[in-house]
């Protein structure tokens, strides 16, 4: 996919973005940690790395010290058991950028490109929240939140409310739907994550197969 100023970003215009990782999930669903699944060779926590890296050098997991230490620079939640909220605001507490990245570690798919995009849609405006929406709904853990978003999410975790767009503010949000004809050329699967086993086989088997054909042809 190629839109004017999407897919091409200079890195010397990253240097007021962070990306984190939300890695502090319980993965209940999933059985053992996400993170660490492998697929075709590589663990989940390094396709989400090589995306941020995509974006900016200037890159944080959220998440358990000791899990992901190894992996890079690491930062806990403040609101334990929070949910992604609690991640978000970690993350806004230690970043020292306006923009920040927001990427979960179970979506292997995503499309870098898009990621450029949506930066520098951020940028481009004044929202405070920019995320992409497909026809499932927002997807707020992929998604580009200003710095000011930390009262908001504070204020929410205080009063015990973890639904992460509830803390949204009513008029500033820039919401990217992929149902816009302008952005039909992005596939809505890249957000498809992983939370089941079924989902993961089926991830192994399936999606990665169709890019090596894709490849071949």
């Amino acid at each position: 996919m190629s839109l004017s100023g999407a897919s091409v970003i200079q890195i010397s215009a990253m240097a007021d973005i962070t990306a984190f990782i939300l890695a502090g999930g319980k993965s209940s669903r999933m059985g053992q940690e996400k993170a660490f699944l492998d697929l075709r060779g590589k663990q989940l926590i390094e396709y989400s790395i090589k995306s941020a890296r995509h974006i900016t050098d200037e890159i944080f997991i959220v998440g358990p010290r000791d899990s992901f230490m190894a992996y890079g620079r690491v930062i806990g939640d403040i609101f334990l058991n929070a949910g992604p909220l609690g991640g978000i605001h970690a993350a806004l507490k230690k970043t020292r950028t306006d923009y920040n990245l927001m990427l979960p570690v179970d979506t292997p798919f995503i499309d870098n490109d898009f990621l450029a995009f949506m930066v520098a849609e951020a940028r481009s405006g004044t929202a405070t929240v920019t995320v992409p929406k497909t026809r499932d709904g927002l997807h707020p853990l992929n998604a580009v939140y200003r710095q000011r978003f930390l009262p908001l999410a504070e204020a929410a975790l205080k009063e015990g409310q973890y639904k992460l767009d509830r803390a949204f503010p009513p008029n500033g949000i820039r919401v990217l739907d992929l149902s816009d004809p302008a952005l039909r050329g992005f596939d809505p699967a890249m957000f498809d994550n992983l939370n089941t086993p079924e989902e993961y086989e089926r991830a192994a088997e399936e999606r990665f197969a169709k890019r090596s054909t894709a490849k071949r042809s």
